[in-house]
């Protein structure tokens, strides 16, 4: 390449990325009766398009309570002045567990919602998620295997001929399924992400399968034990026909919530003895899978809240311990969190180093819960403080990747077909009742620091804080896959900012401050420092490098 082609190529990227920048649409912001919510239509929807830092910058990232919607701010790495008392202390040496990915569940309530909006919100909603540069980067969905609560009616394949261990009417996609794929190469295609994986669970078998003949979590709805076989081969019917529909799935769920669907709740849920669960995976499910054209399909399993875990693995290993040779992974919903230890996570680990841990499930105002305060709440900051806390605490003990719950639904949390209206929920992202604008909570923010940043292939780093209180400074560290550090702030303090060093490992350092109610995401390279002191920038953060600090 000439010097002339080479200046040429130069300019272009820099006018590429100068353009990318200068096209960036910020919130178009709405003080809605909880706090802020984002505003899109058909002509507008924000972007989160965020430069990449070179060898000699940092960028910061911050959402607030406040408003502060993604904002971000870029300036140079330099040589300190000073040392604060409280600082991070970062070692990018110090490797934990690897990040898989981030995603969400794309339930038939969620089918049913986009086929129902414009070409333009549709887009934008693609976009928003599962966009590289302009979204959240998502690489990951949970998609049903049949019908879940999130559906107009429960259904499941095979409904009719009853007891029909042949499965002679399960031949094609049901239309909801084709609907839901069709929606799902348009994504691939307007989001530019061809990448997605996709994880498929069964919330219910057809009705005929089970005991008590309900969809419904009441008592005695467990699967025929004749029907254990066939319960198998309807898996991988579906399987078959959903790559005959050219979509290929990554892993299957020995089915969601098998221990809550023991309790009385009236949604579509199938309960599983744990003894007879383990039976089922040991000698149908994972047979049957292995020995099948899927055999390379992981099987994840558990699908349920932390605090059911060690039972179903201390009752699993006890009577059927060949059930765990075909799991893959074990996975969680984020549920019961506050009222069960972390160090669970720890401990499930370190019985089974082969096998990650995810977390499958998480959403924020289940009115089966507490119906006061079930359902939307636009603009809850307390939600999205919620999902901090729950995030940051599962990452650092051993989660390997992250799926919330619908990516949309609407006004009423729905729809939903649990009796009594008692399933509804919360979302990243409400669509209003005339299908025309979507309002983009605090939630979706809140995972967008973690989904855009923490690229797959990220490692989980040590990270230590000195001389602040930690109730009040929550913190996490990765190292990218690009060498990049991403490092996690997030202050609880309601009143009180914090300035905060961080110190890295290669003797780099950042001032900052983090405001109050505030969540940041600092990005910045292990490559070269720029020499020169040099005194504060005007809105910026210093980065320096402190030698002294591991002499």
């Amino acid at each position: 390449m000439s010097r002339r082609q080479f200046i040429i190529c130069l300019v272009a990227v820099f006018l590429v990325s100068a353009t990318a920048l200068s096209t960036r649409k910020p919130c178009r912001k709405l003080q809605a009766e909880y706090g802020y919510v984002c505003v899109c239509d058909d002509n507008y929807c924000d972007t989160l398009d965020v430069p990449e830092p070179n060898a000699k910058e940092y960028i910061l990232v911050t959402s607030s309570e406040s408003g502060d919607r993604f904002s971000y701010k870029k300036g140079k790495l330099i040589k300190p002045k000073n040392v604060s008392k409280v600082y991070l202390e970062i070692d990018p040496s110090d490797e934990y567990q690897e990040i898989k990915g981030f995603g969400g569940g794309y339930t038939g309530a969620v089918t049913y919602l986009v086929d129902k909006i414009s070409a333009n919100l549709r887009n934008c909603l693609y976009n928003s998620y599962f966009s590289q540069s302009s979204g959240m980067a998502y690489t990951r969905l949970r998609i049903s295997i049949g019908g879940t609560d999130f559906d107009i009616s429960p259904w499941a394949y095979n409904e009719y001929p009853q007891n029909d261990t042949k499965l002679s009417n399960f031949t094609k996609l049901d239309e909801r399924d084709l609907m839901r794929n069709r929606q799902l190469k348009e994504l691939a295609q307007i989001s530019g992400n061809k990448k997605v994986k996709y994880l498929a669970a069964a919330w219910s078998p057809p009705i005929w399968m089970k005991a008590n003949k309900k969809w419904y979590g009441l008592a005695n709805n467990q699967i025929f034990p004749e029907y254990y076989q066939t319960w198998a081969n309807y898996h991988v019917r579906w399987l078959e026909l959903m790559q005959n529909d050219g979509m290929n799935i990554g892993a299957i769920s020995t089915g969601n919530e098998p221990i809550v669907g023991k309790q009385n709740f009236l949604f579509e849920e199938t309960m599983w003895n744990i003894t007879k669960h383990a039976k089922w995976i040991a000698e149908n499910l994972g047979p049957t899978i292995r020995n099948s054209k899927f055999s390379d399909i992981e099987i994840h399993g558990f699908d349920d809240s932390r605090k059911f875990v060690n039972d179903w693995v201390d009752e699993m290993q006890k009577v059927n311990p060949d059930a765990f040779d075909y799991l893959s992974a074990i996975q969680f919903h984020g549920y019961t969190d506050n009222s069960t230890n972390p160090e669970i996570l720890d401990e499930i680990q370190s019985k089974f180093s082969d096998k990650d841990i995810w977390y499958t499930e998480m959403c924020f105002g289940v009115k089966v819960a507490n119906p006061p305060i079930g359902g939307p709440r636009l603009g809850m900051w307390s939600r999205a403080e919620e999902l901090i806390k729950i995030m940051f605490e599962n990452f650092l003990h051993s989660t390997n990747g992250w799926y919330d719950w619908n990516l949309i639904v609407d006004e009423d949390g729905g729809p939903n077909n649990a009796l009594g209206g008692l399933g509804v929920t919360d979302a990243p992202i409400i669509l209003n009742k005339n299908l025309t604008v979507m309002y983009k909570q605090p939630m979706f923010y809140v995972l967008a620091h973690f989904s855009k940043f923490i690229t797959p292939g990220s490692v989980r780093i040590d990270a230590r804080l000195e001389g602040a209180d930690q109730s009040v400074v929550q913190y996490l560290a990765f190292k990218r896959p690009d060498k990049k550090i991403a490092v996690f702030l997030y202050n609880n303090s309601t009143q009180q900012a914090v300035d905060l060093n961080i110190l890295d490992n290669p003797k780099k350092g950042i001032e900052i401050t983090l405001n109050p109610k505030s969540l940041n995401t600092l990005i910045y390279s292990n490559g070269n420092v720029d020499t020169t002191t040099s005194a504060k920038q005007s809105g910026a953060t210093n980065i320096f490098i402190i030698p002294s600090i591991w002499s």
